[in-house]
């Protein structure tokens, strides 16, 4: 599975790139095709906070973060119901559990 996403480095910054699903990973490659992350499937936990209302998740091995976005996050509102759609399919794709606002924490998916 590919999908067009955008990573989050930081508050005001974001990578343009593709996030993959391998058999046994999950990449994230830049524009020039060089992989920024390459984590073991075994070795990470998803999650799909709520208030990225399904346009990303955060991937998180051994202690580091990694929020990965499906819409630009530049531009106002574009490509939304596009990113929520992307969103659930890498959600029902990963087995991760829907998030709600009681969870504000987060609800979490080993893989």
């Amino acid at each position: 599975m590919r999908s067009e996403a955008w990573l989050a480095d930081g508050l005001f910054n974001c990578h343009h790139g593709v996030l993959v699903l391998g058999d046994e990973t999950i990449s994230f490659l830049n524009e020039e095709a060089a992989s920024i992350f390459d984590f073991d499937l075994g070795q990470v936990a998803f999650s799909f906070p709520w208030y990225l209302f399904t346009t990303g998740l955060d991937i998180h091995c051994s202690g580091d973060k990694r929020r990965v976005l499906f819409a630009n996050p530049y531009l106002d509102g574009g490509g939304v119901r596009a990113a929520r759609d992307k969103g659930r399919l890498w959600r029902d794709a990963l087995g991760a559990p829907q998030t709600d606002a009681q969870a504000v924490s987060g609800a979490e998916h080993r893989a």
